[in-house]
């Protein structure tokens, strides 16, 4: 046990525990509205994408970033990111 957490397959940092997700269940939902699906590994590659992005732009760790979208899987993808 470390932090007082049980012990996981993964270190419970975002990145990390999407991925492992994708991994595990793949072209699974992840999230559906009425007009939208987004499966975990479509989650892990657009977030990811997105991360890379904000990196290159400048963006790090204690950066804060505005998302201003409508609720949906854009939102979705720019929070994971």
């Amino acid at each position: 046990m470390r932090h007082g957490l049980p012990d996981c397959r993964v270190e419970p940092i975002l990145p990390a525990l999407l991925r492992d997700a994708a991994v595990r269940f793949g072209s699974v939902d992840f999230v559906v509205l009425p007009d939208q699906r987004l499966t975990f590994v479509e989650a892990d590659e657009l977030s990811s994408g997105m991360a890379k992005h904000l990196v290159g732009a400048g963006v790090g760790k204690g950066t804060r970033v505005a998302i201003f979208l409508p609720t949906g899987i854009e939102w979705v993808v720019a929070w994971l990111a």
